[in-house]
């Protein structure tokens, strides 16, 4: 989700709540000869209202899952994620004292650290990214359905070299006038190096994958082929240029999604940690 205007109410009661615990934080420990500690009924009250923000930041999983409930919009549900989710911080930590305690306290700690880091990441990225794919990736495909966009994109290549040559796996004639057959050099350039990049595949290395290093490719090869086969270098060109932009899309998505192989994980450990923390400060 971007953070744009619409999110200024939310932003504002965070703040406000935050202002208000932030007092309320400065007045238990000025009143606290012994220091801040979690299990105070003032450091209970402020571990019962982080657990609260961090329960209803789990709860957007939840919304996403009740379509057909009358449970409010989801985009109300994120934006609660976000800003609870980061009001959660300070008051975790006015909990502790900013201590981390003894071993479950500190790998509950050590976790909540690792969710929150991946989910500002991931809200940076999702800032960035799709305005960054909105500039780079023009002819942007629905991400489910770049395979089938891959291969019409090789099959329209092949049915343009086919009708320039003749055939992909033809004889090469040879050209009285330059002595040379420029239906085998097409041919030869795009089964060794235009149609492997063409692939669901695509190599990592090849001249193909840099923009700039393309177009001298092209033009190199246009220089070297007679004016009947022009069109179909120039098509293979855009064909090329639309397959490399397809490429690009898949890094940025799988970048866009990824950090959310960290966060979630994370966050299931988080709920079993925190449940651990809960029985053991009430039993023990």
């Amino acid at each position: 989700m971007i953070v744009d205007k619409s999110h200024s109410g939310w932003a504002a009661v965070t703040a406000l709540l935050l202002l208000v615990l932030s007092a309320c934080y400065g007045w238990y420990s000025s009143v606290s000869p012994d220091g801040v500690r979690g299990g105070t009924l003032p450091g209970l009250a402020f571990g019962i209202i982080a657990a609260s923000l961090m329960v209803f930041a789990g709860l957007l999983a939840v919304r996403k899952k009740l379509i057909g409930w009358s449970l409010g919009p989801v985009a109300w549900w994120l934006k609660g994620h976000i800003w609870l989710g980061l009001l959660s911080l300070p008051v975790t930590l006015f909990h502790t004292g900013f201590r981390f305690g003894g071993t479950v306290e500190q790998f509950l700690m050590w976790t909540y650290l690792v969710v929150m880091a991946s989910g500002i990441v991931g809200l940076f990225i999702q800032q960035y990214i799709p305005r960054l794919m909105k500039v780079t990736v023009p002819e942007q495909g629905i991400f489910e359905q770049v395979p089938m966009l891959v291969e019409r994109l090789r099959t329209s290549a092949d049915e343009t070299i086919t009708a320039a040559v003749g055939s992909l796996f033809g004889a090469e004639e040879v050209d009285e006038e330059s002595g040379y057959a420029p239906e085998g050099v097409l041919r030869s350039f795009y089964m060794n190096t235009a149609r492997p990049y063409l692939a669901q595949q695509s190599p990592e290395v090849s001249p193909l994958a840099n923009a700039t290093q393309a177009d001298g490719v092209f033009a190199q090869l246009a220089e070297a082929l007679p004016d009947r086969l022009h069109a179909a270098v120039e098509e293979l060109s855009q064909i090329v240029d639309e397959r490399r932009q397809l490429v690009v899309q898949l890094r940025l998505q799988k970048w866009l999604h990824g950090w959310l192989l960290i966060h979630i994980p994370a966050c299931i450990v988080l709920l079993v940690a925190g449940l651990l923390h809960i029985v053991s400060a009430i039993y023990y």
